[in-house]
């Protein structure tokens, strides 16, 4: 059971990670876009 737990902590954990890292690349595409609409 404990094992079970472990695994479903580390799969959220991973989810988290995934996700701050897919924001980070969005925010990063975002503030390329800034720069060509403002020259």
């Amino acid at each position: 059971m404990e094992n079970f737990v472990l695994v479903g902590k580390a799969k959220t954990v991973f989810r988290l990670i995934e996700l701050k890292a897919k924001y980070e690349e969005a925010a990063k595409a975002n503030k390329k876009q800034d720069k060509k609409k403002r020259k």
